[in-house]
Formats: structure tokens, sequence, C-alpha cells
């Protein structure tokens, strides 16, 4: 069982790359209604997520956090982070939520890929986001045969301590509103963001996108999907390009 947050399509496209034929697969954001799982025998349970500041999305945390887990023999688990630079503590996160479960984390990994977070970086540099993306297909294969094996251990290329991504994770919640977007004239009335929120945090009235919640998780799926590049945090994002990973424009509604 794979458990995972997407938001440009990065890690949808890991998931869909380590999946096994018929493996039952959670996307949090879509199905909403579950509340309640059990793995099977000489199943897996894997968690799988993009850093968000240094830790999980917090819609994933706390559907973890509120998911009853039930099993008859421990599973092999695991965290597989995607980032643009750490995954911070995201996997003490994973631990720390199994361990209250009756869960240990068997292993954690983690894969660089293009960072979509334009409030901060830009994705207009598209030859060299298409070598990360070449590197992270590499990547990916291995660690694929390593958890195929269940091998144990932490191989994540960066670590960092609770106590800093509590602070770092704290700052961003704050950071996190949504006053500043902002649609332009440029808007066609798609529907694609509403329609795509992870946390129903936009709702199309008269025609344009209106966002309807004071905060949501700032994963600028919204603003990167937008056909017409519409929508803007502000100054922040201008003339930042926009990323989706090609797998999400194979198929839009599916990520």
């Amino acid at each position: 069982m794979l458990i995972y947050f997407s938001a440009t399509g990065n890690t949808k496209h890991v998931v869909n790359e380590i999946a096994y034929a018929g493996e039952k697969i959670i996307e949090v954001g879509k199905q909403k209604d579950i509340k309640e799982v059990f793995i099977k025998n000489n199943d897996r349970l894997g968690i799988l997520a993009p850093s968000h500041a240094g830790g999980l999305p917090a819609n994933l945390k706390s559907f973890l956090e509120d998911l009853k887990i039930n099993f008859d023999k421990h599973p092999y688990t695991f965290y597989l982070g995607t980032c643009g630079g750490s995954t911070g503590y995201s996997s003490r996160q994973v631990r720390d939520i199994f361990i209250k479960k009756g869960l240990e984390l068997d292993a954690s990994f983690d894969i660089r890929m293009p960072d979509a977070f334009v409030l901060l970086t830009d994705v207009n540099n598209k030859e060299k986001i298409a070598q990360i993306n070449e590197a992270s297909d590499y990547e990916i294969s291995l660690i694929k045969k390593r958890i195929d094996n269940g091998v144990y251990g932490n191989f994540l290329d960066s670590k960092v301590a609770k106590f800093v991504g509590n602070v770092v994770q704290s700052a961003y919640g704050k950071f996190k509103t949504t006053k500043k977007f902002e649609v332009s004239d440029a808007c066609i009335s798609c529907r694609i963001c509403a329609n795509d929120c992870p946390v129903d945090a936009i709702k199309i009235i008269d025609g344009k996108p209106v966002w309807v919640e004071d905060t949501c998780l700032l994963c600028l799926r919204c603003y990167h999907a937008c056909p017409t590049n519409a929508i803007n945090y502000g100054r922040k994002t201008k003339g930042k390009g926009q990323y989706l990973h090609p797998d999400y424009n194979k198929n839009l509604n599916n990520v």
C-alpha cells in the first residue's frame, strides 16, 4: 500500500514508477473519506510526499495521524520524500506517527527533483529541469530495487534536527495565507484550479477563482497548473515560470 500527496506531479511520478501491479494506492487530497486501512500479510506500507519547508505536507500529516492502520503482521514500511534540496525532518514525522500506531519506520529515502516553490526560486531553465528529472529517474530505479528487496536503514542525503524542523515548520505555518493570491484577466474560467485544489480552498464565483479559506497548503498547484498563467501570489511568483512533471501533463486530473 502506498499513501502519497503530490502537488505538481513529482511524487505522483515516483509512485507510478515504484508501485507494483494491483497495489492499493491512496492519494491524499483526492480520496477524502478513508479513515481506516488494513495491511495484508507480506504487504508493504509506503509514505511518499514532497517536502514542505522541511516537513510533511500538512494535509498528509493530518491524514496519517487520523488514519487507523490495522495489520496482523508488521509490514515493511518506508518513507520516500521528493525535494529540491532537503526533506528536512519529514521522515522523523512519519516515524513518530508510526510509533503511535504500533509500527516502526524501516527505511527512509529521498530523491532530488525540480523545486516548484517559486516564491523562493524559479523554474525558467527548462534544460536544467529536464536534466534533474533525468537524473531522478535513475535514482528512482535504484531506490525501487532497495524497496523491493526490503532494505532497512536511513538513506537520506541530508538530516535535520527535530528542533530546527519545528522552528521552520512553525514559521511556514504562519506564512500560508491565501490573501496574496490574485487572478489576472487572462483567466479563462477553466476551473482546473478549483477542481484540483487538494484542500478545497478555491471556489469559482462569477466565473473566476476565489480563495474561500484563509490559509492553504501553499503547494502552488493552482499557480503551476493554470493554462494561461493567470494566477500569481503577489509579486513573488511573477516571471518565475511554471512547472508540472511531464506525467502531470498527460492526465491533469489524475495528479
